[in-house]
């Protein structure tokens, strides 16, 4: 009877120790993935960041990485149940643009006409989004081009401009930030910037992500932004998204040059999930579809960092 006695203990004893390993290993699991090891760097999938002050011309790295997962409210990550080189943009087919008669309302507001002046001293045109009272996403080649000699020289903002009406009147960009993979190579997924303004606005977008981007497909989205050869004035388009991946939405809206950094917002949730950047083109030269870099959780998290400063 004290041999099985001894023998339970034993048991019981190998038991506890192997439960206590199991929940030990599943913590440190959950801490690998929430961490970066020591000897890695803090990068994420679109590459460190680089900011820069417009004022000053100081280069800064992962100035908005620091802080990236601090928390903003109205800002959220969209709820759903799922299984599952620059060049400029193009009308599909029949041109089904419309204007916006009154940006002033709702998102429209929101939307920004930008007027970039580069070192070069050419001038070029495009659009943004204000995601917080003071911060503005866009294109990443509206903040920094390799054909014009680096870092925008000054960014003009005016949101809801209508011809030559500033009803919110105008900033100016303070800082400018974008990553590592569009700066070195102008990487097509990574063309996005964030830009810091010189004052704020009483209103700011909404904005958030689905987990599973195959959720965009069929989706309908309406694109916003101040295409060229409508200069001063805001148009859009809405239509169903054709497909969509990580870091991009693939658009059957038209578009126009001038509209890139402009909205890609989801008509049912009314939230921006992407930003307007470029344009495809079969063998033939007909545009077949237009494409946005889709705001995904690295993405979201860096515009927080931003808002949250």
């Amino acid at each position: 009877m004290q041999k099985i006695s001894l023998m339970k203990r034993a048991m019981t004893f190998i038991m506890a120790f192997a439960i206590l390993m199991v929940f030990n290993g599943t913590t440190a699991l959950a801490s690998s993935v929430s961490s970066v090891p020591e000897n890695e760097s803090a990068e994420t999938e679109f590459g460190a960041s680089i900011t820069y002050n417009a004022q000053t011309g100081e280069v800064i790295y992962g100035m908005d990485q620091e802080n990236g997962t601090m928390e903003v409210g109205n800002v959220i990550n969209l709820e759903q149940n799922e299984n599952s080189g620059i060049s400029t943009q193009g009308i599909i087919g029949t041109d089904d643009r419309t204007l916006v008669s009154n940006p002033t309302g709702d998102p429209y507001r929101n939307i920004c006409y930008v007027k970039t002046t580069w070192k070069d001293g050419t001038v070029t045109y495009g659009s943004g989004t204000l995601v917080y009272f003071n911060v503005m996403l866009t294109a990443g080649h509206l903040v920094y081009s390799h054909e014009h000699g680096g870092w925008a020289n000054s960014m003009e903002i005016i949101p809801a401009k209508n011809g030559g009406s500033r009803p919110f009147g105008t900033a100016y960009a303070t800082y400018m930030t974008s990553n590592v993979s569009f700066v070195n190579d102008a990487a097509a997924y990574a063309d996005w910037g964030i830009v810091d303004l010189s004052r704020s606005f009483q209103t700011w977008q909404h904005y958030g992500y689905y987990d599973y981007p195959s959720y965009l497909i069929g989706r309908t989205v309406t694109t916003i932004g101040y295409p060229t050869d409508h200069i001063n004035y805001m148009y859009t388009d809405t239509k169903p998204v054709m497909d969509a991946g990580e870091n991009y939405i693939r658009l059957a809206n038209d578009t126009y040059p001038g509209d890139s950094g402009g909205a890609v917002i989801d008509v049912e949730k009314g939230w921006l999930t992407g930003i307007i950047t470029r344009q495809h083109q079969d063998e033939n030269g007909n545009f077949t579809y237009n494409e946005a870099v889709r705001i995904n959780q690295d993405l979201f998290s860096r515009i927080q960092a931003h808002t949250a400063s």
